[in-house]
């Protein structure tokens, strides 16, 4: 698409029709640098295709954080919008500020466990996916043991990394998941587990995006000259949540959401068809039958990954308040399945911009907690 600079570009509307409903989206990164933005802004095609005459929207990206995030999202108000979602996590100081000064706009950012009455919040359940990975990574593997790379710990990844022990001990119970943080700098153990033989399959980070930014790209094999073949590669629906969200909007489901101006955290799964995987060609018949199946029963809602008891490291035993795993108490996992060789990062090991995140949305437990 056409670029016209860092500020506002790429408007899509019907010309000569007065939109009904204007929507401004914020980018920390381009389509062209970032495939995390490259999804988001294909979410938004989709809502003008959706929608048509009844929408106009826009987008901005390469906003700077701290800098012009705040002059930008008043921008946005000003040129008329009447919701603007912003895709980063680290625009959400700058939201909550510019939301208090236009409470007749609606703001939503890109994140989890941190909504607030004046900015809803959106985000996948990753956990789902990485469930099913685990599962697949269990069948493909000739080891005991399998590589996960977590992008930050921040809320909703020890939960995401806790699915995928579960599904891999599904199928392979006596497995161990290896755990190494993007977020670190620690060349002696590299993100594509190079220096460990006997791990060649892994849930690995996305390459696709700048240097600093740290987002999951799916499950892959390392082959022999050092290349990744993926296996299974998470899919975010963008276009589920904004297609639904803007449809709220124009059925008035959206205020009746915020009756007793309670905060909104639009946490979506399969069943919202919010996420799904690419899955490789060259998968056996019979495994793509199974993970079909079970993701059949995450849609129906007739699967539990997180059983009642669960053993963390040091068999330290966790258990619902209810029956049941409630979302809150998902989204707050602040431990790791006793499988898992690796723990927690210390704060600081982190640096400045991870810092950044924690502050914003990272484990309450690892605030502080330093060597």
């Amino acid at each position: 698409p056409q670029q016209a600079g860092p500020l506002w570009n790429r408007l899509l509307g019907a010309a000569g029709v007065g939109p009904r409903l204007r929507v401004a989206f914020l980018h920390e990164r381009t389509a062209e640098t970032s495939g995390w933005t490259y999804a988001h802004e294909m979410g938004r095609g989709e809502v003008q295709r959706v929608f048509h005459e009844r929408v106009e929207t826009w987008a901005c990206d390469d906003v700077l954080v701290g800098k012009n995030d705040e002059q930008l999202l008043k921008q946005a108000v000003e040129r008329g919008a009447d919701v603007v979602f912003t895709t980063s996590i680290r625009m959400r100081p700058a939201c909550l500020k510019v939301a208090a000064q236009h409470p007749k706009t609606r703001f939503l950012n890109c994140c989890l466990n941190a909504p607030h009455p004046l900015v809803r919040t959106y985000y996948p359940r990753t956990y789902e996916v990485t469930y099913l990975l685990g599962m697949l990574a269990g069948i493909l593997n000739l080891t005991d043991r399998v590589g996960y790379v977590a992008a930050n710990p921040v809320y909703g990844v020890p939960a995401a990394v806790n699915a995928f022990a579960r599904g891999l001990r599904t199928v392979r119970p006596n497995s161990h998941i290896l755990l190494r943080w993007a977020c670190l700098q620690d060349p002696a153990h590299p993100l594509d587990f190079s220096d460990r033989q006997d791990v060649e399959i892994f849930y690995a980070r996305d390459n696709r995006e700048p240097e600093g930014t740290h987002r999951d790209y799916g499950l892959v094999r390392r082959m022999p000259d050092g290349s990744l073949q993926p296996l299974g590669l998470p899919v975010w629906r963008w276009d589920t949540f904004y297609i639904e969200i803007v449809r709220s909007i124009f059925d008035g489901a959206w205020d009746s959401d915020a009756a007793g101006a309670r905060a909104v955290n639009y946490w979506w799964g399969m069943r919202s068809g919010a996420e799904e995987i690419d899955y490789s060609k060259d998968l056996p018949a019979g495994t793509l039958q199974l993970l079909d199946l079970m993701e059949k029963m995450l849609h129906e809602d007739d699967l539990r990954i997180f059983p009642e008891d669960l053993f963390a490291q040091g068999h330290v035993l966790h258990s619902p308040e209810a029956t049941l795993y409630s979302p809150k108490e998902l989204m707050e996992m602040d431990w790791l399945d006793e499988c898992v060789e690796g723990g927690l990062p210390h704060y600081d090991e982190l640096d400045v911009k991870t810092h950044t995140l924690m502050s914003i949305n990272g484990l309450n437990t690892l605030k502080g907690f330093v060597k």
